[in-house]
């Protein structure tokens, strides 16, 4: 995922093969997936799936047409195309060979679009594919300080879930919808809430520094190693990423919740961000 990963398709072919080697020689089964904007894709796309043994891709839409177009907007060089059509055109071949979960975020201007997409990709065929779509509507959110703008194309908690609430009424019995936070339907007790706090897990930036939060990529501040020995960092966030303990926080060992949540997103606490625990509480109460 990036930023647009098929931008640097040298440096993703030479990864995922040298990934699958290692792989290999260690009996370590091994699958990728893709987040991507679907502008950019080799032509044969079969071959790329089975080549880079990719199980799962998502594509994401701004809206219908009109409104995705006018927030991704091609180049120049790019005119008379549009990203719309273009991403249309590689999920209806996608849906052939791979799993493909449609993502479609939603503010305050995409949201009139929101069920009209719907019956757009009922028209399409995509929930009756070899590999049936699954849809993902997705909240507007700032996840970062950089994209603190987004805060005002943000639609209220309670809104998003009444219109989620309307899509799932819609898709009853011919697609699913489905949710990352709680992919079975229901909350369970958890061993941890997030990949970050996992000790296998860790998600390597293009400028070869190691992250522990995929949404604090590119923040050099946040990183925890380099791969590459040369590049030197003070690497103060391991100790915490390490040491978190939810158990432990006033805010979460007295709650009933902590089960289910395990004091929720773990960046949030390192960034004391105390507008996200107010979602995160509104979530799962």
């Amino acid at each position: 995922y990036g930023g647009e990963p098929l931008l640097n398709l040298i440096f993703l072919e030479e990864a995922s093969s040298r990934l699958q080697m290692f792989c290999t020689e260690k009996g370590i089964n091994y699958h990728a997936s893709i987040v991507s904007n679907g502008t950019i894709w080799p032509e044969n796309i079969e071959s790329f799936l089975n080549k880079h043994k990719i199980r799962q891709v998502q594509v994401s839409f701004d809206g219908l047409k009109a409104n995705h177009n006018k927030k991704r907007k091609y180049r120049k060089e790019f005119e008379g195309t549009n990203s719309f059509d273009k991403i249309v055109e590689l999920v209806d071949n996608l849906l052939h060979y791979v799993k493909v979960d449609i993502r479609l975020n939603i503010d305050w201007e995409s949201k009139n679009d929101a069920l009209g997409f719907i019956d757009f990709i009922i028209a399409r065929g995509w929930f009756s594919k070899p590999f049936p779509a699954i849809f993902q509507p997705a909240r507007i959110s700032p996840y970062t300080d950089k994209s603190a703008f987004l805060e005002k194309r943000q639609l209220k908690q309670e809104e998003f879930y009444a219109l989620r609430e309307s899509i799932e009424i819609k898709l009853k019995n011919i697609g699913k919808v489905e949710e990352s936070e709680i992919p079975d339907g229901y909350p369970f007790p958890k061993n941890y809430v997030c990949t970050a706090l996992a000790y296998d897990s860790f998600v390597v930036g293009a400028d070869k520094l190691v992250y522990r939060c995929g949404l604090q990529v590119g923040e050099k501040n946040r990183a925890v190693s380099s791969i590459e020995p040369s590049i030197q960092n003070n690497f103060s966030d391991e100790d915490w990423w390490s040491n978190f303990d939810p158990t432990l926080l006033a805010s979460c060992s007295k709650c009933s919740f902590l089960p289910i949540c395990l004091g929720g997103c773990p960046k949030k606490h390192l960034e004391g961000n105390q507008r996200g625990f107010g979602e995160q509480s509104i979530y799962w109460r």
